[in-house]
């Protein structure tokens, strides 16, 4: 499982440091304000626990086909309350408050911060606990349920 979660992770990361490079920085011609390792450190903690959530999703499903139905509106939902559409000020309260509870938020407060306004591990680290504390939380209840799921089959 976590072979699967680094290997697909190591990708999404290199290719996400190389569209800043090349595109955002270098076509596009914005400055990068932040540190890039604080960058990749914290795309690493987000890609860890999503690939983490996305496998436990996995082992509620029996087929491909029941995950992807299962995952496509997750995916949606995250994105379309991640604060990059409506900004969280437009939610209502409780839904502020679920979406505490998801990384995505997070990760774009994160990104905003460090890849625009230039934002150091003084003022991003409480982003970064949360998302660490997800990696936390999803990689042990994923791998025992993909051990668990691995084994019935």
């Amino acid at each position: 499982m976590l072979a699967k979660i680094w290997a697909n992770g190591l990708v999404i990361v290199v290719t996400a440091v190389l569209s800043l490079l090349l595109v955002v920085h270098g076509l596009i011609g914005m400055p990068l304000a932040g540190s890039m390792p604080l960058f990749i450190a914290g795309a690493t903690l987000y890609v860890v626990s999503v690939g983490a959530l996305g496998i436990l999703l996995g082992t509620f499903t029996g087929s491909m086909g029941q995950f992807g139905l299962l995952v496509l509106p997750a995916i949606i939902i995250l994105s379309l309350l991640s604060d990059t559409m409506p900004p969280e000020e437009s939610m209502p309260a409780w839904l502020r408050d679920v979406m505490a509870f998801a990384s995505t938020p997070h990760f774009v407060r994160f990104v905003l911060g460090v890849s625009f306004r230039g934002a150091g591990l003084d003022i991003v680290w409480p982003q970064l606990l949360v998302l660490a504390g997800f990696t936390v939380a999803y990689v042990p209840v994923s791998l025992g349920r993909f051990r668990t799921f691995i084994a019935k089959s």
